[in-house]
């Protein structure tokens, strides 16, 4: 009997701490808590074998938004609209933390380049580039094949007033703050920039410039509006809404926001209010969950859920970090579930967050078998072979029309450690080369490759004059 006691005491004290462990690895593990809750989500959505017992657990997964027929207050349905918030957004509590701590602490842009961008004067941009295929040079994003590219995950604009309406000072330190706000979306891939606007009109313009001038850029637009500025936002996706993928109203004017209705096609948004008091509180939070149960309106599993959130927070403490920190937290979900693939980007100057950490963790010169086919090309193992590696056709680029083998070390090297890629099979050599050599000698890396297979560099370097010639 004791022995039994013992036993069960023991499978007890085992499923406790285990149970605690996996609570604390959901609390402070973004990785783990990204997995989590999307493989739950995976096994429901597809009926998995997992599914009925995790359909038993009390996960915060299975949050349900209030119903469209609940007859309750505005005020408690407000109130259940930001718990369901929370809820379904529970996984992101280690970013969450992150983020607060980055805004606490503030940064700058001087990792990254500000320029002007489709109209956009102040736009920062991650340092991230592709090489240009086929379709880039087709759509005119490209001259020739294997250009290097600047390129985005996405954009995200802040929209303020105009210049002139900021009191003196005002202005600096609005783009002071969201400097430091930036930086963490940078570190992620995403552009940022600043659009003043009077009114809906100048919006849509700003925005429809930026779309004809920076398509490739701009594929996928978020914007962040305030105050009288969330009025001229929303009504310019009521509008437009197809030029926005998600969209954030923070503490928007009660008056001029109660006046827009969200469109059918309603893009991904965020609604955060503060608890004021009085009647608008109602009307305006009533508005606000309407843009979100619009945003909801999908058949999407993702956008079901997630397509639009409402979010209460305290106006006793202002615009805390820890509330920028929950709007920015959505934004780079909805930015995971873009479909980007992390080897879309190719570079990523000092991110901690892109595909660029797996070329500056690994030095290719120093391995003492530079025939090795596994560590001799390690670095791009973050590159995706549909943005990267693309034969050039025969407008692209002068060559003999019978493939010639330019058979080197270093082509050997990639092909065997590429062999599961079935499109590398029907590359020729010479458009491999470029593209190897393109990349080699856009990070400074092209003569010390040349040091370890000098027939490779004669080659580039030759088929690149070729290239280049009339």
């Amino acid at each position: 009997m004791r022995g039994i006691l013992k036993l069960l005491l023991t499978l007890c004290f085992i499923t406790f701490g285990a149970v605690a462990l996996e609570q604390l690895c959901y609390r402070f593990s973004e990785v783990y808590a990204s997995w989590r809750a999307n493989w739950v989500w995976k096994e429901d959505d597809h009926d998995g074998i997992a599914a009925p017992v995790l359909r038993l657990l009390p996960l915060s997964q299975w949050a349900n938004p209030p119903s469209v027929k609940a007859i309750i207050s505005p005020e408690a349905l407000a109130k259940r609209e930001s718990w369901y918030a929370e809820q379904i957004l529970s996984y992101t509590r280690p970013l969450r933390d992150e983020l607060y701590e980055d805004f606490r602490r503030g940064d700058d842009l001087h990792d990254f380049e500000v320029r002007e961008v489709g109209g956009v004067k102040d736009m920062a941009l991650p340092r991230l580039t592709k090489f240009a295929t086929s379709e880039d040079v087709e759509n005119g994003y490209a001259k020739r094949v294997g250009e290097t590219l600047p390129m985005v995950n996405a954009i995200l604009l802040h929209i303020l007033p105009p210049k002139g309406k900021m009191a003196e000072g005002e202005l600096s330190s609005l783009r002071h703050e969201l400097e430091g706000q930036f930086v963490s979306l940078l570190e992620r891939g995403v552009g940022c920039g600043i659009i003043y606007a009077a009114n809906e009109v100048e919006l849509i313009s700003a925005v429809e410039k930026l779309r004809l001038e920076e398509a490739m850029l701009s594929a996928h637009l978020f914007s962040w509006a305030s105050g009288e500025s969330a009025h001229h936002l929303a009504k310019a996706v009521s509008i437009r809404p197809e030029l926005w993928t998600t969209v954030v109203f923070d503490s928007p004017d009660a008056e001029s926001f109660l006046e827009v209705s969200p469109p059918l096609e309603c893009p991904k948004t965020l609604c955060l209010m503060p608890l004021i008091e009085g009647e608008r509180q109602g009307e305006l939070s009533s508005k606000m969950i309407e843009w979100v149960r619009a945003s909801r309106q999908n058949s999407s599993p993702f956008t079901a859920r997630m397509g639009g959130l409402y979010h209460l927070y305290s106006a006793e403490i202002g615009h805390s970090h820890a509330e920028l920190a929950f709007g920015y937290a959505y934004l780079i979900d909805c930015l995971n579930n873009l479909g980007h693939s992390e080897g879309e980007a190719s570079l990523s100057a000092g991110s901690e967050h892109t595909s660029g950490d797996e070329f500056s963790d690994y030095d290719y010169f120093t391995q003492t078998k530079p025939d090795s086919a596994e560590s001799g090309f390690e670095e791009f193992k973050g590159l995706s072979f549909g943005h990267t590696l693309v034969s050039a056709s025969d407008d692209d680029l002068v060559f003999p029309e019978k493939p010639v083998s330019f058979d080197c070390q270093v082509l050997r090297d990639y092909r065997a450690m590429k062999s599961d890629v079935a499109e590398l099979e029907n590359m020729e050599d010479k458009d491999l080369i470029l593209m190897l050599g393109h990349w080699f000698e856009n990070n400074g890396k092209l003569e010390e490759i040349g040091k370890k297979d000098e027939v490779f560099l004669l080659y580039y370097k030759s088929l690149r004059e070729l290239e280049s010639s009339p």
